[in-house]
């Protein structure tokens, strides 16, 4: 648990000392004549420089530690992976599953928010700053909220912060005691980073959508030991606020939700195929064998 705390604390470090270190040098860069002092004001007030450069960091910093406590993890290798055919369609699952979340997400903001006016303003005013599901958006913009922030998140609580948990809840001592992990476990494990996850966004409604999420984004890494399907669902349902509202507009009612409905239906389904069944594990540390075991 200290090891779990350790992380949450190095990764807000890690926001607070390089978004300093971004302001610091945008207003380098205008009192030496590299950019006009509104230039500067303008990239400093709307923070999407500051925050690319915050989640470079994060993952330069953090990649090497998931790598080391990744030798040593708990989380069970499957003896057998599905044909590829079924995994590349649980791509696309996530990828669809992705856009039905963020639908989903989309509705329970516009009914829940309004009861809560403060709330409200202070939440649309940080989406704003960050340039998250605005139509006046930029590639940098697109790349910090899509790109970065997926694998940065997944890296520090997928990676780091769950493989913590689990081995807070299992009483694991070292390498050689790889104490198996029932799903007791491991749901209060994954609660826990998911909380962790929720408590990085600073703010009370990110905080709580992030918690649900980041206990969807947690038994997708359990199910399949590869930390690129919960990435692929993370930057899904993060680009989809930027489709969301175009496609509102140009599609009737019945039309766009029957669409995203499609979305959440289909999405499951192509990745249960995949990873739904019930399937043998190898013990932490050894690899998946290249063929099924044989009935």
């Amino acid at each position: 648990m200290a090891s779990l705390a350790g992380v949450v604390a190095t990764d807000m470090m890690v926001q607070i000392v390089f978004s300093a270190v971004g302001v610091l040098l945008i207003e380098l860069a205008a009192q030496a004549g590299v950019l006009p002092q509104a230039q500067a004001a303008a990239l400093i007030d709307s923070l999407t420089p500051i925050v690319v450069l915050t989640q470079a960091v994060r993952i330069v910093a953090m990649w090497p530690w998931w790598r080391h406590v990744a030798r040593s993890t708990l989380v069970p290798r499957p003896e057998s992976l599905p044909p590829l055919k079924l995994r590349l369609g649980s791509v696309a699952g996530l990828a669809l599953l992705g856009v039905g979340l963020q639908f989903v997400l989309g509705v329970a903001l516009t009914l829940i928010l309004p009861l809560f006016p403060d709330v409200m303003d202070e939440y649309t005013e940080l989406m704003d700053s960050a340039g998250a599901g605005s139509s006046d958006f930029s590639l940098l913009s697109v790349l910090s909220v899509t790109v970065l922030a997926a694998v940065g998140e997944e890296i520090v609580c997928r990676g780091v912060m769950l493989e913590y948990a689990l081995r807070a809840v299992s009483g694991y001592r070292g390498p050689a005691s790889h104490a198996p992990i029932n799903d007791r476990m491991f749901w209060i494990a994954n609660a826990l980073q998911a909380a962790a996850f929720g408590l990085l966004h600073l703010n009370i409604v990110q905080s709580t959508y992030a918690f649900l999420l980041g206990l969807a984004m947690g038994w997708v890494y359990w199910k399949t030991r590869d930390l690129r399907y919960p990435m692929v669902l993370h930057l899904s349902i993060n680009a989809a606020s930027y489709i969301i509202e175009p496609i509102s507009a140009a599609l009737p009612d019945v039309a766009f939700i029957a669409l995203l409905l499609a979305c959440l239906i289909a999405g499951t389904r192509l990745f249960a195929m995949a990873w739904g069944a019930p399937r043998h594990h190898a013990p932490a540390g050894e690899e998946p064998s290249p063929n099924p075991p044989a009935d």
